[in-house]
């Protein structure tokens, strides 16, 4: 994403933050569900650049990174920036 399309999202998401509507926020409701199961997204407020997680298989303690570091309230109410890990 270039910088200026990280501009425009960013103004499309404080627009959408001040003027909310039903649709951006269902959306960002949806996006948000999608995010609370991800090891990235566990503390609810921003995509963490780095995670760790307990792997299912061996047990062992993974860290992983692909995380945006985003502001889950502006990431999730624009439509420009896609999730990183391809969840949404």
């Amino acid at each position: 994403m270039s910088r200026a399309n990280d501009f425009l999202g960013m103004v499309e998401a404080l627009k959408n933050v001040a003027f909310p509507t039903a649709i951006v926020e269902a959306t960002a409701d949806e996006k948000l569900k999608i995010c609370l199961t991800c090891p990235h997204g566990k503390n609810g407020n921003r995509c963490e650049t780095t995670a760790k997680h307990v792997s299912k298989v061996t047990g062992q303690t993974i860290t992983s990174t692909g995380g945006c570091g985003c502001s889950f309230t502006l990431l999730h109410r624009q439509g420009r920036k896609k999730c990183h890990l391809n969840r949404w």
